[in-house]
Order: structure tokens, then C-alpha cells, then sequence
């Protein structure tokens, strides 16, 4: 479900805020962040719920995120969702622990694609600590089949060393259909009507 059209918009404007910052001849923290999701239970169902688990990890050597004042610096991007035609599969709701977050829609793109997508804002992080994030998703009914997303972390001050650790792919398992078994008297009808086909086919042919 990714979709590159939001990200070389959002990667433009990021980009050309770094080159500013960059300008101003301030010194950009080296830093080495990562980020990993884990979601509870395993698999999910129409109209179910989640808890999904988000941790950014800043492996250093300098504190990630460090900006004036009481600010979230470090962002989360989740995969954005085409919700041109359909709502998204799910929506996140609380409660929410140890993050911020932001639900943002696009404006129709050329194509009029309209896309989705979910922010989680994190506080700045020591270098060898990490942060979590817990929130739940609810599913839509139209949600039936398991798809694909995944996660991606950036910090705008920042330089960071490993960008190959900083997405973190992810597929949200749909729950198996359990097909009933078929009861014992509806095996002993099925049993007769095949069996009085049969006859009639007998007597039909005789």
C-alpha cells in the first residue's frame, strides 16, 4: 500500500529544511535511529482491534531530537493508504501512550488520488535509550484481507548514520476464516438425497 506520490512531497520539504538548517553553519548532532512495531494479538478481525507497540531507538553517539523548549522531534511515518474510493483499513484510537499522533490526508493529487497517513511525534532520545509509543487500531468491517505497511523514523536536526535500520516493514495478519463443519444431520440428509438421486437415475436408465 505505499504509494510514492506523499513522500516525494513530504521528502522535498524535508530535504530543503535540512539544506537550510545546514546553511545556518550549526553543528548537526550524529545520531543512529531505529525503529521496530509490534502488534498484539497476532492476527485481526473485521471490526476488531489492536494494540500496536512502536519503539525508536537512538543508538548514538549523540542525543537524537534535541530541540528548544518542550517539542516532539523525532517523527514516525507510517505507510500512507489510498482513501480515494474506500476508507482506510483501520483507525487509530486510544488510549495512546508515550507519543503523539496525527491523522493527515492528503488534497487530491494529479491523479486525484487522495491518501492517508498516520505520524507518531516522539520526544528527543539519549543516545542507548530508546522510547515507546502504544496505541490501538480499530478495523473497519471493509477490512477482511492482510496487507502490507511498514514504518519509517526521521528527525529533522539530525544526521543519522544508518538510514538502512530507520523503516521497519510490517503485515497485519487477518484471523483465518473457520469454514463449520458440517453437522451430523446434515451429513445423514446429504447421505439420502444422493442416494435417492441415484434410484431415480436407476429407474430414469431401466
Amino acid at each position: 500500500m505505499r504509494s510514492p506520490s506523499i513522500y516525494r512531497e513530504l521528502s522535498f520539504l524535508l530535504t530543503l529544511m535540512v539544506s537550510m538548517s545546514a546553511l545556518g553553519g550549526v553543528p548537526r548532532p550524529i545520531v543512529d535511529l531505529s525503529v521496530t512495531a509490534n502488534v498484539t494479538p497476532s492476527t485481526f478481525v473485521q471490526n476488531g482491534r489492536q494494540t500496536v507497540t512502536l519503539t525508536v531507538f537512538n543508538a548514538g553517539p549523540d542525543n537524537a531530537g534535541t530541540m528548544p523548549g518542550d517539542t516532539p522531534s523525532i517523527d514516525v511515518f507510517e505507510d500512507q493508504f489510498d482513501i480515494t474510493n474506500a476508507p482506510p483499513p483501520f483507525e487509530v484510537v486510544g488510549p495512546i501512550s508515550g507519543c503523539a499522533v496525527e491523522r493527515f490526508v492528503s488534497e487530491p493529487s494529479i491523479d486525484n488520488t487522495i491518501a492517508l497517513i498516520w505520524i507518531f511525534y516522539f520526544y528527543s532520545i539519549p543516545a542507548g535509550e530508546s522510547r515507546v509509543c502504544t496505541f490501538d487500531i480499530s478495523y473497519y468491517s471493509s477490512t477482511r484481507y492482510s496487507f502490507s505497511s511498514g514504518f519509517t523514523v526521521y528527525t529533522l536536526e539530525d544526521t543519522d548514520t544508518d538510514p538502512s535500520n530507520d523503516y521497519f516493514p510490517n503485515v497485519f495478519e487477518a484471523a483465518p476464516v473457520s469454514v463449520p463443519a458440517a453437522s451430523r444431520t446434515m451429513l445423514i440428509a446429504l447421505m439420502f438425497s444422493i442416494g435417492f438421486a441415484g434410484l431415480a437415475a436407476v429407474r430414469v436408465n431401466g
